[in-house]
C-alpha cells in the first residue's frame, strides 16, 4: 500500500489536480457521512469473511452502517454483510437471476 500512497494520482490530469492521492475506502465513506449522502460500495472480487469483517468494522466505526449500498457479484459475501449490517442496502449486477441462483440471499 505504501507504493498506492506514493502515487500521485492527479498529475495525468494536470498540474492542477498535482499531489491528488487515491481516496481509500475509509476516506471514501467519511466523505459520504459529511457530505450527508448515501455510501455506494461495489465488491469486484470475492472476499474472505475476515476481510469483510474489517470492512463491517470501519463502516460501524464511521456510523454509516443504515446509510450505506453494497453491491457485488458473490452472493456469499452479500449474505455475510446482510447479517453484520442489516440495515444497508445490498444488490447485485444482473440481467436475469432466478431465486435459486441466489440461494435466498435476499430472501427473510
Amino acid at each position: 500500500m505504501a507504493e498506492v500512497d506514493a502515487y500521485d494520482f492527479g498529475i495525468y490530469r494536470g498540474e492542477k489536480y498535482a499531489g491528488t492521492k487515491i481516496m481509500r475506502v475509509a476516506d471514501f465513506v467519511e466523505f459520504c457521512k459529511t457530505k450527508g449522502v448515501c455510501a455506494h460500495l461495489e465488491l469486484k472480487e470475492v472476499f474472505t469473511e475476515e476481510k469483510l469483517d474489517e470492512l463491517v468494522a470501519m463502516i460501524i466505526e464511521k456510523g454509516m452502517d443504515e446509510n450505506i449500498m453494497i453491491n457485488g457479484q458473490n452472493a456469499d459475501n452479500l449474505r455475510y454483510l446482510t447479517t453484520k449490517l442489516p440495515s444497508a442496502i445490498m444488490g447485485t449486477w444482473v440481467k436475469e437471476i432466478s431465486d435459486s441462483q441466489m440461494g435466498g440471499a435476499f430472501l427473510e
